[in-house]
């Protein structure tokens, strides 16, 4: 009997990926790269672009898995939750 016969697969609940890193990271990544594209600089875009990856990827290393989600609310204010009440309600209903 083969050893591949009861192999067990340890990466089903991985992340998605984008090239070499998350797919969040590699997004924001493309984004810079596009930007570098559209205003006529492809080079810098590409460099700023890898190097933002880079960072991001290095900031997300042992953090929380939605890290980037709370980043981008407490410095943009967006996405709202929606699942908690509004901060100016002081009433406990029950």
């Amino acid at each position: 009997m083969s050893e591949l016969s009861h192999y067990i697969p340890r990466r089903l609940d991985d992340p998605a990926k984008l090239l070499f890193w998350d797919a969040d990271v590699g997004m924001i990544g493309m984004i810079i790269i596009m930007l570098g594209v559209v205003l006529g600089y492809p080079l810098s875009g590409i460099l700023a672009g890898v190097g933002a990856c880079v960072f991001l990827s290095k900031l997300k290393a042992g953090v929380h898995a939605g890290m980037t989600a709370h980043l981008l609310y407490w410095v943009t204010g967006i996405p709202e939750p929606k699942s908690l009440p509004p901060s100016y309600l002081r009433e406990l209903n029950g």
